[in-house]
């Protein structure tokens, strides 16, 4: 118990300092590297690099980019979480913030801007932790909020594990009814230890430690489809080992930011979050 006691409370520690850099970035003005894509470098060897999630490295980044990500290529990368987005006409800070569910001070202080600016349409801003899936534009330039569903994904992928799902995909709301974080994928409870499978056949594009999600799983499908298995307590595969449905990749874990054994689990479709709930079967 010492040895668990010694550990919980190394690991509250380094929360409690990542917190700390992470409000004194926000009170900066946003600050962007620019990195030359590498031979073998994936998305998510990227966000590893950076510390920062997938979604951040996508919403940084044009389309194009981030689709080819061929070697040479040069991407922007910001010194936090969070995405750069291009003003809708008519659209004013205060909407924008509570759209992408961040805060108006914050966006105020990462673009060195007033307030009580108003912002001019085509305006390229940065907003401090929002997740780009979060949000969709329509073809008419407005922007409303993502629903995740893919219809075209239904009944596509067996369950990664057998558990309790315990917090689903999209918005997180507090207990007085506000916004929360966007929660990009689904959280199923399981032992600890017990196995997870891959939810379809594949490639292993990634397996490794992935920042706040611990010891991960990436797995390449068909289709643009891609799944992620986060928390897991060990790895069963390497990167580049084909895998077929249901065949065992990883453990049930608690490892990176978690709070209890329990597997996070994503589905993208062309890189872009996917509810798992409209593709499992």
């Amino acid at each position: 118990r010492g040895r668990e006691h010694i550990a919980e409370t190394s690991f509250f520690v380094k929360k409690m300092k990542i917190k700390e850099e992470e409000f004194l970035r926000q009170k900066k003005l946003i600050s962007v590297t620019a990195y030359i894509v590498k031979e073998g470098d994936t998305l998510w060897s990227i966000a590893e690099r950076f510390d920062l999630s997938v979604d951040t490295i996508i919403g940084s980044n044009s389309p194009e980019k981030i689709n080819s990500l061929q070697p040479g290529t040069v991407l922007r990368i910001p010194d936090r979480e969070g995405i750069f987005v291009k003003v809708p006409e008519g659209e004013n800070i205060e909407r924008l913030s509570s759209l992408y569910g961040t805060k108006r001070e914050e966006v105020c202080a990462a673009n060195g801007i007033d307030p009580d600016l108003q912002l001019s349409s085509g305006r390229e801003i940065f907003l401090p932790g929002a997740n780009y899936a979060a949000v969709i534009q329509t073809g008419d330039g407005k922007v409303k909020i993502a629903s995740g569903r893919d219809h075209s994904l239904q009944n596509t992928l067996m369950w990664p594990v057998k558990g309790r799902v315990s917090s689903l995909f999209g918005w997180r709301t507090f207990s007085n009814g506000s916004a929360g974080s966007f929660h990009s994928g689904l959280d199923i409870v399981a032992p600890y230890g017990r196995a997870i499978v891959s939810a379809m056949d594949g490639v292993v594009v990634y397996s490794g430690w992935m920042g706040g999600y611990g010891k991960t799983v990436v797995i390449d499908h068909t289709d643009g489809i891609t799944t992620l298995y986060g928390h897991c307590s060990d790895l069963a595969v390497q990167k580049g080992d084909p895998v077929y449905s249901g065949q065992l990749i990883s453990y049930v874990g608690s490892t990176g930011r978690s709070t209890g054994s329990h597997l996070h689990f994503e589905v993208r479709k062309n890189n872009f979050p996917v509810d798992p709930l409209s593709a499992l079967r």
